[in-house]
């Protein structure tokens, strides 16, 4: 695998080119004679020397860095991606939601640990290991974190976020109140942050064993030292092993038992991604709410009606999204055209004569328009009614078949001949993996996409992570820095930059939900660390027989999850707590800065 990739110590500047360079030079000068003529003996030595400092050949190797960086964060795109389209399918969403989803967002970061330490010179190299998990965690609690509060930040009033004020959340507009604007997420992001604050004594587990050998300053870390230290650290990196594993299943053991109020949050997830597939075509509306179709298909089925409500409900809040987009002047009220359009970007193809007929029944009162109230109420028996008739075309009622006066008919068949080719015009803007598709058909597109997404995610991580450590440790050897810290700053970007851009999406919104899915995601992400990825490094300890030799970073870990786990207790989070969040990221690199070569820890 390694001959695919540009290795870049063969590049200008790079070890491997210093040496031939060193080789090429020294031959050329014994094969000189020494009765040539200085003249001619200068030229000769000037063609065959080559540039052998660091920094000529820099501008190639960064290049590489960012083509690995752009393809990693691709690949964990992907990864994201694919994992929540699995959420849309109903028969999947439990396990997914509460255990594949955790798991595939730290691929990345385990990734490019695991192949930090399974190189020839494992103890060096495992410093980017170590760079990508302190970065990847002081990353996702600090900077989304307080992007999530800017975003979503509403005012503030009595200590209460006014997230119910009209017309506008924020007053005035861009209001920048340090203390009177801010968000107040559910009790849930209390929860996770004192998970997280448990899952990070596994860190203190190893770190204790480290400073028990005596050898935690960087001027202990002679070969001789670090061998002593690999031997005796290697029981206590087994019982940090089994203290990071049991925490990690624990952890996913309580994703699946989670309480109601953690169903509820995962429903608004599912609900958030449900509007994005059906707005990308991936999806029509009857699809995202299979749950009612297979009600109506399976009559036997067991189906609680609290769970088939809660379902209307659901369906409810998002049909009300879709039709105020189209209720331009604020009214609660839509047209027969508006409707026509609205169907069709719900992903329900409907002919003429259905939107006719489907118009006369929503408008109930015969006003000529449709309240949000009458659209709402419709849609689930429209669901229910395609699901009866696509089982039994024969015996069931036509979806939109309703009985109808001589008028209503006269004027729903003078609307079907006005509006048909108005209908064929828009039909092309219909996604095609939409048309003529049931929702089992719809489902099965949505598996096979999400499939052969995290397949192609998946395998881009695992290809590209080792050579972008290596090339991570050549660009600190390059510039004369630890490659600790340019992983630091860099291998979040690759991994965890779609993470950053989603906390944002959903904190728009400004709603208490979306704050505490952006919250509880970030959250999340560092419970991985201190458990799934930091029981990569153990393993790594325990078989390549590496010493750990990071008490700084574990110092600076610590840190940061002590102070965003406090700022997570509080009930309201005030801009100036989302600043103070922020000024961490800083912090946690300076801390390590300053403890490695101030104080002098390894």
């Amino acid at each position: 695998m390694e001959s695919l990739f540009i290795a870049p110590a063969v590049l200008p500047g790079g070890r491997d080119w210093s040496h031939a360079c060193t080789s090429v030079g020294a031959h050329a000068s014994t094969n000189i004679s020494d009765t040539a003529a200085e003249a001619t003996a200068s030229p000769a030595l000037d063609a065959l020397r080559c540039d052998a400092t660091p920094f000529s050949g820099l501008i190639q190797v960064f290049f590489l860095l960012c083509v690995y960086g752009v393809v990693l964060f691709k690949a964990s795109q992907l990864i994201t991606e694919g994992s929540e389209l699995l959420l849309l399918v109903p028969s999947l969403r439990g396990i997914v939601g509460s255990v594949v989803l955790p798991i595939l967002g730290a691929v990345p970061d385990g990734a490019i640990v695991l192949f930090s330490g399974l190189g020839p010179d494992a103890q060096e190299t495992l410093q980017v290991g170590v760079g990508a998990l302190a970065g990847s965690t002081a990353m996702l609690l600090t900077i989304p974190w307080f992007l999530t509060t800017f975003a979503g930040r509403v005012n503030i009033v009595n200590g209460v976020a006014t997230y119910h004020q009209k017309p506008h959340k924020l007053h005035p507009p861009g209001n920048m109140s340090l203390d009177r604007t801010g968000v107040q997420p559910l009790p849930m992001v209390g929860i996770s942050g004192r998970i997280m604050l448990v899952t990070a004594t596994s860190l203190l587990v190893i770190q204790a064993a480290a400073i028990s050998t005596g050898s935690f300053f960087a001027s202990d870390q002679t070969a001789s030292a670090t061998r002593a230290a690999a031997k005796s650290e290697k029981i206590p990196a087994i019982i940090c092993l089994v203290i990071c594993l049991t925490l990690f299943f624990w952890y996913l053991h309580y994703q699946i038992t989670a309480p109601q109020e953690e169903i509820e949050y995962r429903e608004t997830v599912v609900d958030e991604l449900k509007q994005k597939a059906i707005r990308h075509g991936e999806l029509s509306l009857s699809a995202a709410f299979k749950e009612l179709w297979d009600v109506a298909v399976d009559a036997n089925e067991s189906t609680g009606l609290i769970a088939e409500e809660r379902n209307k409900k659901r369906l409810s809040s998002l049909l009300k999204i879709f039709f105020h987009e189209y209720d331009t002047d604020c009214n609660n009220r839509i047209d027969k055209l508006e409707l026509t359009n609205l169907m069709r970007d719900l992903g329900e193809k409907c002919t003429p004569e259905e939107t006719t007929m489907l118009y006369t029944k929503m408008d109930s009162n015969g006003d000529g328009k449709i309240t949000l109230n009458e659209f709402v109420a419709a849609m689930p028996e429209f669901i229910m009614s395609k699901a009866e008739s696509r089982v039994d075309p024969a015996s069931s009622p036509d979806p939109v078949a309703v009985p109808q006066d001589t008028e209503a008919q006269g004027a729903a068949q003078a609307g079907s001949e006005a509006s048909r080719a108005e209908c064929e015009e828009e039909d092309e803007e219909v996604p095609h993996d939409l048309r003529d598709k049931d929702p089992e058909t719809q489902i099965r597109n949505v598996m096979r996409r999400s499939f052969l997404m995290l397949a192609l995610g998946t395998t881009l991580v695992l290809i590209f992570s080792d050579p972008v450590v290596t090339v991570m440790t050549d660009v600190g050897q390059r510039i004369g820095v630890a490659p600790f810290y340019v992983s630091f700053v860099l291998a979040p970007l690759a991994s965890n930059a779609s993470e950053v851009l989603a906390a944002y999406s959903y904190a728009v919104k400004k709603t208490r939900k979306t704050v505490t899915i952006s919250f509880s995601t970030l959250l999340g992400a560092a419970i991985l660390n201190n458990t799934f990825v930091l029981s990569i490094f153990m393993f790594l300890i325990v078989v390549k027989g590496l010493a750990w030799q990071f008490t700084a970073e574990t110092i600076s870990i610590l840190v940061v999850e002590v102070f965003v786990g406090w700022i997570s207790q509080k009930k309201v989070m005030t801009l100036r707590h989302g600043i103070q969040v922020l000024l961490m990221f800083p912090v946690a690199i300076a801390t390590v800065a300053f403890l490695e070569n101030v104080v002098g820890l390894d």
